[in-house]
C-alpha cells in the first residue's frame, strides 16, 4: 500500500510501508496534543500553521534569487514581448 513497487494484483496489497505507518502516527500524535486541552490551545497552532508556510516560501525565494543565472529569468518573466502577440498560431 502506497509503495513504489508493482504489486502482482489488487488482492495482494504488497508488504507494510512503516515510514508511512511511522508520520501518519506521529501527525495523530501531533494534532491530539495540539488539540487535547480544546480551543485555547488550538489559537497557538493556527499561529504557526498559518505563518510557517509564509516563512518558508520567503525563504524559497530569496535562495531563487541568490541562485547563478537569477536575473536573466526574472528578466523574461518580467519583460514584455508584445511582437509575441501579433504570431498567430
Amino acid at each position: 500500500m502506497l509503495q513504489l513497487q508493482k504489486s502482482p494484483g489488487l488482492d495482494d496489497m504488497g508488504p507494510m510501508q512503516w515510514k508511512v505507518l511511522i508520520s501518519t502516527v506521529m501527525i495523530f500524535l501531533i494534532l491530539y496534543c495540539s488539540m487535547r486541552h480544546g480551543v485555547k490551545s488550538s489559537g497557538k497552532v493556527v499561529y504557526v500553521t498559518a505563518l510557517l508556510p509564509y516563512v518558508l516560501l520567503s525563504g524559497l525565494l530569496f535562495n531563487g534569487i541568490t541562485l547563478k543565472g537569477s536575473n536573466e529569468g526574472i528578466w523574461y518573466f518580467i519583460r514584455p514581448r508584445f511582437e509575441r502577440l501579433l504570431e498567430l498560431k
